[in-house]
C-alpha cells in the first residue's frame, strides 16, 4: 500500500530545486549587472576599447589633480591633458586611480609631452595610459641617456610615427 507521503515529498524536493535554481540565477545576474554598471569597470572597458581602436597623436599633460572624493578619505588621481586632431584642439581629463602603478609618482615623468590615443571614430574619447599601453615619455634622466627610447611614438624600425 502506497501512501501520499512519498508523492508529496517528491513535489517538495522538486519545488526546492526549482527555487534554488531561481535564486542562483538571480544572484548570478545581479552580480553580472553590478559588474557591468560599476563605474570603474566601465572606465576600464573604455580605456581598452580606445587602446584597441585608437590612433596616436602628440599631446601634453598640463596638470595632475589628487582629489578626496569620499568621506572615508579615498583619493582619486586625475591627469588633465590637451592634444590636437586635425585642426581641432581638445582638452581632456583621465582618472588614473586604478592604474596609478603604470605612471608612478614622479611628476617629471608625468607632466609634459605624451602620446595620446584617441578613438578613430570619436576624437573626444582619448587616453594617455591604460592597462596595456602608456603614452608617457621617460623621465629626463633616461631621455638624456638614450633619446630614441624616450619617444613612445617611435616605430620598431626606429623611424618616428609622427610626420614632421
Amino acid at each position: 500500500m502506497q501512501t501520499a507521503w512519498p508523492q508529496w515529498a517528491e513535489v517538495a524536493v522538486a519545488f526546492f530545486v526549482v527555487v534554488a535554481l531561481a535564486v542562483a540565477a538571480v544572484v548570478f545576474l545581479a552580480g553580472k549587472w553590478r559588474r557591468e554598471n560599476d563605474p570603474d569597470e566601465k572606465e576600464r572597458q573604455r580605456r581598452l576599447e580606445v587602446n584597441r581602436n585608437g590612433r596616436i597623436t602628440s599631446g601634453e599633460v598640463v596638470d595632475i589633480v589628487d582629489e578626496e572624493l569620499a568621506p572615508n578619505g579615498a583619493r582619486r588621481r586625475f591627469l588633465h591633458y590637451r592634444y590636437t586632431v586635425g585642426a581641432v584642439d581638445f582638452a581632456a581629463c583621465q582618472d588614473v586611480t586604478l592604474i596609478s602603478e603604470r605612471i608612478g609618482d614622479d611628476p617629471r615623468g608625468i607632466v609634459g609631452a605624451v602620446a595620446v590615443k584617441y578613438h578613430n571614430k570619436n576624437p573626444y574619447n582619448s587616453i594617455i595610459v591604460c592597462e596595456d599601453w602608456s603614452g608617457f615619455r621617460r623621465a629626463a634622466e633616461s631621455i638624456a641617456e638614450n633619446p630614441l627610447e624616450a619617444d613612445p611614438v617611435r616605430l620598431a624600425d626606429g623611424k618616428s610615427a609622427c610626420k614632421m
